[in-house]
């Protein structure tokens, strides 16, 4: 199966456990863990039992996670990023390696963010899913969002 299509993710969905041994093997405990999807980083939140945060995901199952998670107390921490997509996440760090995991004869690949920018992922990534995902009509009256009142309270 290794050439499917869906390979990679049926080794997340079936072999989680090994992805997560492998992640605290090579990069140990130094860095928030998260995934770029809404799937990925539920099923690596099962298999670990730690939470992994769902980061710059454009989906709208990612929008779950933004109850779950204040990027404002991450402002400067480390945070590892299992990524599908390969991701420069260079606007929201001061450095980015990217590096892979190999597992199972499949290549995956890490983002490791160090000092996290919360300013900087609040203007690019949390302003997009505003607009995208939190932009009431004008004729529907508003009374409490959590997603204005944490990121955004200047605008209500």
């Amino acid at each position: 199966l290794k050439d499917f299509k869906h390979y990679k993710t049926l080794l997340v969905y079936q072999h989680g456990d090994e992805i997560v041994q492998a992640i605290h093997k090579k990069y140990g405990g130094d860095y928030i863990l998260a995934g770029t999807g809404y799937s990925t980083a539920s099923v690596l939140t099962y298999y670990s039992g730690e939470a992994f945060i769902v980061f710059s995901s454009g989906s709208k199952y990612g929008r779950h996670y933004d109850k779950l998670t204040d990027f404002r107390a991450l402002d400067g921490k480390n945070i590892l990023v299992f990524s599908s997509t390969g991701d420069d996440f260079h606007d929201y760090f001061d450095k980015v390696v990217h590096d892979t995991l190999k597992v199972r004869h499949h290549t995956f690949d890490i983002a490791l963010g160090k000092g996290f920018r919360y300013d900087g992922y609040r203007n690019r990534f949390l302003n997009w899913a505003r607009e995208k995902w939190y932009d009431f009509p004008d004729f529907l009256p508003v009374t409490e969002c959590f997603f204005y009142d944490r990121y955004f309270p200047e605008q209500e």
